[in-house]
């Protein structure tokens, strides 16, 4: 059958559709209530539901002409969207987890996924990785690989291409472990999905539905799809099928996020920051959690893509993955691209999950919504969405953990102010020195300011001046109570 030989040549770099030494696949979809096809002569693959795979336009024209098929069109060209004690850990700090408040998170050792099923479907695994805990992967499938070839092993997801254990690694690197990097969902199940066959970075629509399908079956909490593809007119009913099957995995309570997509530097993908960049699909669905890239600052990615569907923004610019080709405790490397601003907001989703088992994506947009911080113009926007994810704020408001203070003192005559902070969750809170000095009768106001990471602990806080002050306070951001009576000193500082 020419089936099989079509979904072989996927594989290549060339797109099918543009070849026509071979035949085109063509995704179709039944009309409801069709018990089995109308056609015994058509050959066919089963993708998920009623959505099925042939290579025969001429049969298909004439089961749309007779109402039998509700729509068919070409099959589509998918591309990946990239451009602790552990050794890797204090880049990670420095960087992802200061970035999105998660250092609390990552070092709880309570929440981390645990109890959660997540779908990668993506390039696969690498076998033998020292930062990677295969123990915790219940589930692999090769939906490349077709069950009725004899030299065909649908359980064989070795990685190739080293795109699946970038993203892996993001979502559940093993953590305190001496070794590698850490990661926010190190506890979490993975059903590994091999959606890209060989070394390949491209793939067909058909092969993502078919691991969407095998994930819903198999009971993900959370999908990750860290691919794109952009609609066209010859594309549409490949990227209608599977929105069908996005929205069924929505209705059962799934978490399915995506990349937002990338720029490049080619001159049909430049990015234009005066209009909004193309939608790239899964993430523009609406029932998928679509996330742009930042960089170390917090500032937009230059190769992010941004447009209406964007709802968060994560680390993504020269983050820190794990590297498939060197499997020495030290296998790590930088890479960059909204490839992997998406894995870690699954893993964001894996603890969500955990807390709040019934979560599905609109609770997890509400939380994104109420917790990000807010980047760019204020309120949403194309280029960060809500803002940057706030980890530390997603757990306390799922927990309602807050800060207190206590053992508040203060020297008049030192003009020393103290007192003990208590971290019950795990949003760090920076704590804000406020003073004042008389010079000619005329005040002047000095500021300064200092990270106090509590997530979650308590510590003590002392804040001196040398100068003679004539009042002195500690503010805490956020609205929280002053350290000292309030009638001491009320200096206009935001």
């Amino acid at each position: 059958m020419k089936f099989v030989k079509s979904l072989f040549l996927t594989g290549l770099m060339a797109l099918l559709f543009c070849s026509a030494a071979y035949a085109q696949d063509y995704i179709f979809r039944y009309r409801d209530g069709l018990v089995m096809p109308m056609s015994l002569e058509m050959e066919q693959n089963h993708l998920s539901g009623a959505i099925y795979l042939s290579d025969d336009e001429e049969e298909l024209r004439r089961l749309y002409e007779a109402g039998v098929i509700e729509y068919y069109g070409p099959d589509a060209t998918v591309e990946l969207m990239d451009v602790a004690d552990d050794l890797g850990y204090e880049r990670q700090r420095g960087y992802e987890y200061r970035l999105t408040n998660a250092i609390g998170v990552v070092n709880n050792g309570i929440y981390n996924g645990s109890g959660v099923k997540v779908g990668i479907i993506d390039t696969g695994i690498v076998n033998g990785h020292p930062d990677i805990n295969y123990s915790k992967i219940v589930g692999r499938r090769d939906v490349t690989a077709k069950e009725n070839d004899p030299k065909a092993n649908v359980n064989d997801v070795t990685d190739y291409q080293g795109h699946g254990t970038m993203v892996a690694g993001m979502i559940s690197a093993v953590t305190n472990n001496a070794c590698g990097l850490s990661s926010l969902a190190s506890g979490a199940d993975l059903m590994v999905i091999k959606a890209f066959p060989g070394n390949s970075n491209t793939t067909a629509v058909s092969n993502l539905i078919l691991g969407l399908d095998y994930a819903i079956r198999q009971g993900c909490d959370v999908i990750n799809m860290s691919v794109g593809a952009k609609e066209d007119a010859n594309n549409a009913a490949a990227i209608k099928s599977m929105k069908e099957i996005i929205d069924a995995a929505a209705a059962k309570g799934v978490i399915v996020v995506a990349s937002a997509g990338n720029h490049d530097s080619s001159t049909n993908n430049r990015n234009d920051l005066t209009k909004d960049s193309p939608n790239m699909y899964p993430g523009a669905f609406n029932n998928v959690i679509s996330v742009a890239s930042v960089d170390s600052n917090g500032s937009y990615s230059s190769f992010s893509y941004h447009n209406s569907f964007v709802d968060v923004a994560a680390c993504g610019g020269s983050v820190h993955v794990l590297d498939f080709k060197n499997l020495a405790p030290s296998g790590y490397k930088t890479d960059s691209g909204t490839s992997f601003s998406s894995p870690y907001m699954a893993s964001v989703a894996a603890l969500v999950k955990q807390i709040e088992p019934e979560a599905d994506v609109n609770r997890f947009r509400s939380l994104l919504q109420a917790t990000s911080q807010d980047m760019g113009a204020p309120g949403w926007d194309t280029f960060y969405g809500f803002g940057i994810v706030n980890v530390g704020k997603i757990m306390d408001t799922l927990l309602g953990r807050k800060i207190t203070v206590s053992g508040i003192s203060f020297d008049s005559e030192s003009f020393t102010a103290s007192a003990t902070i208590t971290n019950s969750g795990f949003d760090s809170y920076t704590v804000t020195d406020i003073w004042a000095s008389s010079s000619d009768g005329f005040p002047q106001y000095n500021q300064k300011t200092a990270a106090v990471e509590l997530a979650p602990r308590s510590v003590n806080t002392s804040q001196y001046t040398s100068l003679d002050t004539v009042t002195h306070m500690v503010w805490f951001k956020d609205s929280l109570e002053p350290l000292c009576p309030a009638d001491r000193y009320e200096p206009d500082v935001q």
